[in-house]
């Protein structure tokens, strides 16, 4: 079974129910993540990759950097659905490499494609729900006192179970850097022409 991507055309989603066992689902994507509102650029992404053995076979795996990035947007990618396994994804790559992992190139990229909030955030959650310390990485990604009040109005480990819609849209808003990305992505995701 095959499942078009929210966003149309960004990844496929194949699932198959395999007998007296879970499902199987793997995605294809053809970007890491969709224009929010700005499109994606990580022009190392492959010049960092790691290549692993598995089953036999070399693979090309994202570096823990990129990993790590590849995370934090896709919390902001579901942020209405918010489960705590995106969150603890992202707190056991911080709790077991946060001292080797080359922050200022997250900072950096976090820079120059607009999701340092969304890095941010990412951080604060990881603390908030999981007591996982982000410390050292949190100075490089400071929350403004409005974006930190609302995330302490939003999402608070005693709340977390309580999670709906609203809390969701609290969210989305905390994850963009600059309050005009907000009407940008508002106006290309109204345009989007949205497929039968």
């Amino acid at each position: 079974m095959v499942y078009q991507g929210a966003d149309k055309g960004f990844e496929l989603l194949f699932a198959k129910q395999l007998p007296q066992q879970a499902p199987v689902f793997i995605e294809l994507h053809d970007a890491f993540c969709p224009a929010r509102p700005y499109p994606l650029n990580l022009p190392r992404l492959w010049d960092r990759a790691q290549s692993v053995a598995a089953g036999g076979t070399a693979m090309l795996f994202p570096s823990q950097e990129d990993t790590f990035i590849s995370l934090a947007l896709h919390v902001r990618r579901h942020t209405r659905r918010l489960t705590l396994k995106f969150i603890a994804d992202i707190a056991e790559i911080v709790h077991a490499r946060a001292k080797t992992m080359d922050w200022e190139y997250i900072r950096k990229a976090a820079s120059e494609n607009r999701f340092g909030s969304s890095v941010a955030v990412s951080l604060y959650l990881c603390t908030e729900l999981l007591g996982i310390s982000c410390h050292e990485a949190s100075r490089l990604f400071p929350l403004n006192p409005l974006t930190k009040a609302l995330l302490r109005s939003c999402a608070r480990r005693k709340d977390f179970l309580r999670w709906n819609s609203l809390h969701g849209t609290a969210l989305r808003a905390c994850m963009f850097d600059k309050i005009l990305d907000v009407p940008r992505y508002l106006r290309a995701k109204s345009m989007t022409p949205r497929k039968p």
